[in-house]
Order: C-alpha cells, then sequence, then structure tokens
C-alpha cells in the first residue's frame, strides 16, 4: 500500500471510528465538576478554653469527609510551637474541633497580652480556600 493510499484512509477511518462511539450521558447537576473557587471555609468562632485548648467552630462548602490545616498568628507573626501539617476533619457543612495546648510542645495557655489569628484552609485548594478569625484574650467590657 503506497503512502497516498495510506493517507486516503485516514478520512474514512475517523468516520468508521466516530460511528462506533456511543455518545457520552449529560451529566446531571450533582455530577457537575465543582472547582476549588467554590468552596468556603469560614471560623464563626474560637474559644480558648484554659488548660485544654481552641475550640474552633465553623462552616464549610466542603464535601463530607474532607480535613483543614491550621496556622496561629501571634501579633501577626507565626507563632513557633504551632502543630504544622496535623489535618484536622470536618463533618459536615457546621464543623468543630479541638486544638490541644500543652501537649508536644504548645504551651498550656496562651499570653493574653497578645492578638492572635487564626488561619485554616483545605489542602486541595490552599489558596483558593484559606479563612481566618482573630481573637484575643481580653475580657469584655464591663457595661
Amino acid at each position: 500500500m503506497t503512502t497516498r493510499t495510506r493517507l486516503a484512509l485516514i478520512p474514512l477511518i475517523l468516520l468508521l471510528l466516530a460511528g462506533c462511539a456511543e455518545p457520552l450521558p449529560a451529566a446531571s447537576p450533582g455530577e457537575m465538576e465543582t472547582s476549588p473557587a467554590d468552596y468556603i471555609i469560614a471560623i464563626a468562632g474560637v474559644t480558648v478554653v484554659s488548660g485544654a485548648g481552641l475550640s474552633v467552630r465553623g462552616t464549610t462548602t466542603l464535601p463530607e469527609d474532607h480535613c483543614v490545616y491550621t496556622q496561629l498568628f501571634a501579633d501577626g507573626v507565626e507563632v513557633d510551637w504551632w502543630l504544622v501539617g496535623k489535618c484536622y476533619p470536618l463533618e459536615g457543612p457546621d464543623w468543630t474541633f479541638t486544638i490541644p495546648l500543652g501537649v508536644e510542645g504548645t504551651p498550656p495557655e496562651l499570653d493574653p497580652g497578645k492578638t492572635y489569628r487564626l488561619e485554616i484552609w483545605w489542602p486541595g485548594a490552599p489558596a483558593e480556600t484559606r479563612g481566618a478569625f482573630e481573637f484575643d484574650l481580653a475580657a469584655p467590657p464591663a457595661p
């Protein structure tokens, strides 16, 4: 078979292959791919439990059974004792977890003279899903 004959057969082969292929079914809205930009993680509050840890609560649009990373800042600087690399599971759209203090090199108490910021993100898209919450340990003003 000559090169010219082979080239002439290519459109016929492609036409036959296209006729054998079944069309793909259309995806239903529940099956559509979601982009990381569609995911939200928001911290609704942080409660510091003396000698125990930070109780963190919030909401998310991440699918079930995902986890998030955290980082704590004191007066704008990352604290060097933070448990980096620990992924906290989120169970549902409304979630709560506790970050322990007084274990694995963390201090048992936070410094009441500092302002803190807790950042949280999903490791699958850290830039798109980063949330933050600022807090301090000062008592609320008296009425």
